[in-house]
Protein backbone atom coordinates (compact mmCIF):
# COMPACT_ATOMS: atom_id res chain seq x y z
CA UNK A 1 0.00 0.00 0.00
CA UNK A 2 1.29 3.61 -0.89
CA UNK A 3 0.33 6.84 -0.03
CA UNK A 4 -1.20 8.45 -3.30
CA UNK A 5 -2.49 11.89 -1.82
CA UNK A 6 -2.16 13.72 1.57
CA UNK A 7 -3.30 16.82 2.63
CA UNK A 8 -2.91 18.04 6.25
CA UNK A 9 -4.18 21.44 7.61
CA UNK A 10 -3.67 22.90 11.33
CA UNK A 11 -1.57 20.18 12.23
CA UNK A 12 1.03 21.39 14.98
CA UNK A 13 3.06 23.98 12.73
CA UNK A 14 1.50 23.41 9.13
CA UNK A 15 -0.60 25.27 8.13
CA UNK A 16 -1.54 23.75 5.13
CA UNK A 17 -0.11 20.89 3.02
CA UNK A 18 -0.93 19.35 0.26
CA UNK A 19 1.00 16.68 -0.98
CA UNK A 20 0.82 13.60 -4.22
CA UNK A 21 3.67 11.08 -4.05
CA UNK A 22 4.41 9.81 -7.42
CA UNK A 23 7.67 8.09 -6.90
CA UNK A 24 9.23 4.96 -5.94
CA UNK A 25 10.58 7.15 -3.33
CA UNK A 26 9.93 10.37 -2.07
CA UNK A 27 11.82 12.66 -0.35
CA UNK A 28 10.85 15.71 2.24
CA UNK A 29 13.76 18.09 2.29
CA UNK A 30 13.77 21.57 4.09
CA UNK A 31 14.87 23.95 6.88
CA UNK A 32 15.03 23.18 9.80
CA UNK A 33 11.44 23.72 11.69
CA UNK A 34 10.08 23.66 8.39
CA UNK A 35 7.59 20.76 9.30
CA UNK A 36 9.02 17.38 7.95
CA UNK A 37 8.78 15.44 10.92
CA UNK A 38 5.24 16.83 11.42
CA UNK A 39 4.35 15.42 7.72
CA UNK A 40 5.79 12.16 9.32
CA UNK A 41 3.89 12.50 12.69
CA UNK A 42 0.27 12.95 11.33
CA UNK A 43 1.00 9.84 9.11
CA UNK A 44 1.70 8.20 12.25
CA UNK A 45 -1.40 9.85 14.09
CA UNK A 46 -3.90 8.95 10.92
CA UNK A 47 -2.94 5.51 10.97
CA UNK A 48 -2.33 4.91 14.15
CA UNK A 49 -4.28 7.38 16.80
CA UNK A 50 -1.17 7.70 18.55
CA UNK A 51 0.52 11.43 19.25
CA UNK A 52 3.92 12.22 20.33
CA UNK A 53 3.04 15.51 21.33
CA UNK A 54 0.19 17.35 23.44
CA UNK A 55 -0.89 19.47 21.29
CA UNK A 56 -1.27 18.86 18.11
CA UNK A 57 -3.54 21.69 16.86
CA UNK A 58 -1.98 24.21 15.27
CA UNK A 59 -1.79 27.32 17.83
CA UNK A 60 -4.66 29.76 17.52
CA UNK A 61 -6.39 27.35 15.72
CA UNK A 62 -9.33 24.73 17.40
CA UNK A 63 -9.58 21.86 14.45
CA UNK A 64 -6.75 20.24 12.53
CA UNK A 65 -7.25 17.76 9.85
CA UNK A 66 -5.52 14.83 8.30
CA UNK A 67 -6.62 13.08 5.34
CA UNK A 68 -4.94 10.19 3.39
CA UNK A 69 -5.63 8.50 0.08
CA UNK A 70 -3.89 5.64 -0.54
CA UNK A 71 -4.06 3.64 -3.68
CA UNK A 72 -5.47 0.57 -2.49
CA UNK A 73 -8.66 3.35 -2.32
CA UNK A 74 -8.86 3.60 1.70
CA UNK A 75 -9.14 7.06 2.65
CA UNK A 76 -8.30 7.87 6.35
CA UNK A 77 -9.96 11.06 7.66
CA UNK A 78 -9.32 12.67 10.64
CA UNK A 79 -10.41 15.93 12.40
CA UNK A 80 -8.93 16.88 15.65
CA UNK A 81 -11.04 19.02 17.73
CA UNK A 82 -10.29 21.85 20.39
CA UNK A 83 -13.11 20.93 22.94
CA UNK A 84 -15.30 18.82 21.02
CA UNK A 85 -14.71 14.95 20.50
CA UNK A 86 -12.57 14.13 17.32
CA UNK A 87 -14.21 12.90 14.15
CA UNK A 88 -12.48 10.08 12.64
CA UNK A 89 -13.65 8.45 9.51
CA UNK A 90 -12.35 5.35 7.85
CA UNK A 91 -13.60 4.30 3.95
CA UNK A 92 -12.45 1.47 1.55
CA UNK A 93 -13.29 2.33 -2.02
CA UNK A 94 -16.02 5.03 -0.85
CA UNK A 95 -18.06 2.77 1.57
CA UNK A 96 -17.32 3.23 5.57
CA UNK A 97 -16.01 0.96 7.36
CA UNK A 98 -17.98 0.32 11.09
CA UNK A 99 -14.56 -0.99 12.80
CA UNK A 100 -12.11 2.09 12.46
CA UNK A 101 -9.52 1.05 14.65
CA UNK A 102 -9.43 -2.04 14.74
CA UNK A 103 -9.44 -1.88 10.83
CA UNK A 104 -6.21 0.73 10.92
CA UNK A 105 -4.89 -2.02 13.63
CA UNK A 106 -4.42 -5.02 10.44
CA UNK A 107 -2.00 -2.80 8.90
CA UNK A 108 0.50 -1.65 12.11
CA UNK A 109 0.88 -4.43 13.75
CA UNK A 110 2.74 -3.40 17.47
CA UNK A 111 5.79 -0.96 16.97
CA UNK A 112 6.51 -1.42 13.34
CA UNK A 113 5.20 2.05 12.07
CA UNK A 114 7.48 4.56 13.90
CA UNK A 115 8.63 7.32 11.12
CA UNK A 116 10.43 9.28 13.58
CA UNK A 117 13.18 6.70 15.24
Amino acid sequence: MKIKSIKIKNFIGIKEFNYNPSGKLNILKGKTGGGKSSVLEAIEKAFSNTGRRTELIRHGEDEATIYIETDTGLEIDRKLREGKADYFKLRQQGEGIKSTESELRKFIKGDIFRPLD
